[in-house]
């Protein structure tokens, strides 16, 4: 896509696209010419190459790019512009490859965006794009991917954007109650404990504000399933759980 004036992509996925020499060898999905606009929410690249080096997004004259809820599933699914620094709108949700801010995706100054160190962490279907049901074919995202419970729920949940689906048309989000997912595919499983039982949440240093937390979902659900955010702790987290301290039936993880 060369964008020359304004774009507003959603519940999209960009795969194996590559961008030439010259003039086009940045931005093998967008690129920004002077004075464009551009728009994208809950899309996920993989694959994409620049033979310049950027493989998902080029801007020239630092057009306004803003990103949201978005994976840049490879270290050459990169963001960059004609300065060097992509004139960044970032609205949080949005995971890429890198090392901090190498990847040109994110915005360092945005806590709710991030950089993992690998793909294995985004954990992006490695066949590509597949018929995972509804009209078009989509990357999938495994249950233990950086990017489950990771979106912005006021994005997803926008009636004139997302709208509380992903790109086939399945309901953000899984299960009910929890974090959509970033990307345009909505894992549908979680970590369902049925206790008495135990379940890694998020080993490192124990964060000591786990009971509170965990504790607080218990007590603001009415029913017998407490559904628990991985994305509140800071750290890998062992615990049990046992229904005579809960008074729940369930209580739901989905996978950090």
């Amino acid at each position: 896509i060369y964008n020359s004036g304004e774009i507003r992509i959603t519940n999209s996925t960009f795969a194996d696209n590559t961008a030439g020499t010259g003039a086009g060898g940045n931005g093998a999905v967008v690129q920004n010419d002077a004075g464009a606009v551009t728009e994208l929410r809950n899309v996920t690249f993989a694959g994409n190459t620049g033979t310049d080096g950027f493989g998902a997004i080029f801007q020239e004259n630092d057009a306004p790019l803003t990103l949201a809820n978005s994976i840049f599933g490879s270290s050459a699914d990169a963001c960059g512009s004609a300065s060097g620094t992509p004139a960044l709108t970032d609205l949080g949700g949005n995971i890429a490859i890198g090392t901090g801010t190498s990847s040109g995706c994110v915005d360092p100054g945005v806590a709710t965006s991030k950089e993992v160190a690998d793909a294995a962490r985004l954990g992006l279907d490695p066949a590509g794009l597949a018929d995972n049901g509804g009209p078009t074919q989509t990357v999938s995202i495994s249950d233990g991917s950086a990017a489950v419970g990771y979106g912005m729920a006021s994005i997803c949940s926008d009636s004139a954007t997302v709208n509380g689906v992903d790109q086939r048309g399945v309901a953000r989000p899984q299960p009910d109650g929890t974090s959509c997912d970033s990307g345009a595919y909505e894992t549908t499983t979680g970590t369902t404990v049925t206790p008495p039982g135990a379940y890694v949440v998020g080993s490192g240093t124990q964060d000591c504000s786990a009971y509170t937390t965990i504790q607080a979902a218990v007590d603001a659900t009415s029913g017998g399933t407490a559904i628990v955010d991985p994305k509140a702790f800071s750290n890998d987290l062992f615990i049990t759980i046992d229904t005579a301290e809960t008074g729940k039936d369930h209580i739901v993880i989905p996978p950090n």
